[in-house]
């Protein structure tokens, strides 16, 4: 029996009203308490708007460090698991071109590996989907070799590192496939009931929590796998918001990505729930804090949180036509840090995390 749906639109509203009204004019959000300081990473992106630009971002100075031009039909980068090579995706070619991250030099060109690539490092897990086959491929973290397939057609998916599930959306349907990639095998397909697009999947309490689109309307929903049902459902803007889970699994960070082609565009808010009791958390909004400064279009999508779990770098959603800054979000204080890129024509949802290159 479906369990009934959280009725959480009011409850969005008054915590949105109490967040505001709870600081001075020039503090949209007060800050917690602060604890400790953030790891040192690098991250990757690429300005998906004109220049076509790779830039790696030193993590905590938030300061570029190294950059190259790419050429026009460059969107999508992944970081292998030794964090020596970052493959980046170019449409145009249908190729990956592979570059060093110590000082982004051109390592090689994979011709015949174009698609999404996914990893786990600690237990030697590679994935690759190929756009061009149609299959899901698992392939050695290290060589990058191809060593069995699965043929299915599917969209954006979420290696989970803890249960080694592979999740992702059957391409363009309700249906997400369960994948065990230990056994390197497809295990279920579940029904969702939504035509699913962005989706993460919470070891902790072994939910998958997914944006989808049902008639016209977009939506945040959470799928409980033991109960086979529906546990939340929140109207959304449109279905191409982004959504990640806490390292610790207990929170669940997510985005309203508007639909700015359709000049549908959101509060921008960055939602934060507790993943046990479904409970709206906080709201963050799209305020540079300091000085104050509202992000013009906050039309975010992914959401990277860094390893030791204190920020969050968003990028920008599936159907931007504007510039959106990568927001850098403090997640100790709840607020936005600061928008990388702020100042330029930008926009990007390419972004990838990993430690320092030496």
């Amino acid at each position: 029996m479906r369990h009934k749906f959280y009725k959480m639109a009011i409850l969005v509203v008054i915590l949105s009203i109490c967040l505001f009204q709870s600081c001075d004019k020039d503090c949209p959000i007060c800050p917690n308490e602060d604890i400790g300081e953030p790891g040192n990473y690098r991250l990757y992106t690429i300005n998906g708007h004109n220049t076509f630009t790779l830039y790696a971002i030193d993590i905590p100075a938030d300061t570029i460090v190294d950059s190259v031009a790419l050429g026009h039909g460059f969107y999508n980068c992944f970081l292998t698991p030794d964090g020596d090579r970052l493959l980046v995706t170019n449409w145009d070619t249908r190729q990956m071109e592979v570059y060093n991250t110590v000082d982004l030099s051109h390592l090689e060109t994979l011709t015949d590996q174009y698609g999404d690539y996914y990893f786990d490092k600690t237990d030697n897990i590679g994935i690759y989907y190929s756009v061009v086959n149609k299959k899901i491929f698992f392939i050695d973290p290290a060589t990058l070799t191809p060593l069995d397939s699965i043929p299915r057609s599917i969209g954006d998916g979420f290696l989970d590192t803890v249960t080694n599930l592979f999740i992702a959306p059957k391409f363009n349907t309700n249906i997400v496939y369960l994948i065990d990639c230990n056994s390197r095998t497809l295990i279920d397909s579940l029904d969702m009931g939504h035509l699913v697009y962005n989706l993460a999947y919470n070891w902790l309490t072994d939910d998958i929590y997914f944006h989808g689109k049902q008639d016209d309307y977009g939506g945040f929903y959470c799928y409980d796998m033991a109960s086979d049902s529906i546990t939340l459902a929140i109207t959304t803007t449109a279905p191409f918001g982004g959504v990640t889970i806490s390292p610790d699994g207990t929170k669940i960070y997510m985005t309203d990505g508007g639909d700015g082609w359709h000049f549908i565009y959101p509060r921008g808010d960055i939602g934060v729930l507790n993943a046990e009791t479904h409970e709206l958390i906080e709201l963050i909004p799209p305020y540079i804090i300091p000085p104050g400064d509202r992000i013009s279009y906050p039309l975010f999508g992914r959401i990277f949180i860094t390893p030791d779990g204190q920020r969050a770098y968003v990028g920008e959603s599936w159907n931007n036509n504007a510039y959106t800054p990568i927001a850098v979000v403090d997640l100790r204080k709840g607020k936005i840090i600061k928008g990388l890129f702020n100042d330029v024509d930008f926009s990007s949802g390419a972004i990838a995390i990993g430690p320092v290159p030496e």
